[in-house]
């Protein structure tokens, strides 16, 4: 499985999910859309947004209880 996360700047949601990931050792590959090239593969209005093989599978803090039902 391949997953990548796109956060933003002055998003305390992102801040919030990469150092919650972080802390339980979950490394993602991770973009900044304000400060890197990288978009999502599809529009995306929320952030952060977590894909899975190019599919949008959750965003916010949704990302957290969604890598929680995985484990």
């Amino acid at each position: 499985m391949s997953y990548i996360l796109y956060t933003a700047n002055n998003c305390h949601g992102c801040a919030l999910v990469v150092n919650e990931l972080e802390a339980k050792g979950k490394k993602l590959e991770t973009y900044n859309v304000d400060e890197s090239e990288e978009r999502p593969p599809i529009y995306v209005v929320v952030y952060p947004a977590l894909f899975e093989n190019g599919e949008l599978v959750a965003y916010g803090q949704d990302i957290l209880r969604y890598f929680e039902k995985k484990l």
